[in-house]
């Protein structure tokens, strides 16, 4: 990811900026993390132990690896800093994914505005308005009102990568 000193200076089209926040949305409905994703089961996971953040937030890491599709997220348990934080007991339910990282390598997971690995530039760009790619053949695209963004990388004028990070404090 580029620092945000070396970002393009123009304006994010505002389809842009929607696909850097929400884009991945279709993709994390589909999913019963950390079982399963469109009810396929994951090539590999790790979990990290419960832990606090910097914000006294209580969370248990997640890595889970599917094919084509990398996803790190996080369970927020509670807030140690609050009187009333409900810490989690194992056997609970999870609270909902918080995710911190999604990547997409293969066609099998479609995205928001249909848009795929493999899709052509032109395609992506009709969608997404128009992208400045780096020398590594990537475009980067910050929403600065959610400070999420995502990368779309490209090889011979097809997507090849999709990878969002998301905003978060935490």
């Amino acid at each position: 990811m580029l620092p945000l000193a070396s970002r393009s200076a123009e304006a994010v089209d505002p389809r842009a900026a929607d696909f850097a926040s929400r884009g991945f949305d279709e993709i994390i409905a589909a999913c019963r993390l950390p079982k399963t994703c469109a009810d396929r089961p994951p090539r590999s996971t790790r979990t990290e132990p419960v832990r606090e953040t910097g914000n006294d937030n209580i969370v248990e890491e997640n890595f889970i690896r599917f094919d084509g599709l990398e996803i790190s997220f996080l369970f927020v348990f509670g807030n140690a800093a609050e009187p009333s934080a409900r810490d989690w007991v194992k056997g609970k339910p999870y609270p909902p994914p918080y995710v911190t990282n999604l990547k997409i390598t293969s066609g099998k997971w479609p995205v928001r505005q249909g848009l795929r690995i493999g899709t052509s530039r032109v395609a992506v760009e009709r969608a997404l308005g128009r992208l400045v790619l780096n020398e590594d053949g990537c475009a980067n695209i910050l929403d600065e009102g959610t400070m999420s963004d995502v990368r779309l990388c490209f090889a011979k004028d097809r997507l090849r990568m999709l990878e969002w990070t998301p905003g978060w404090d935490g």
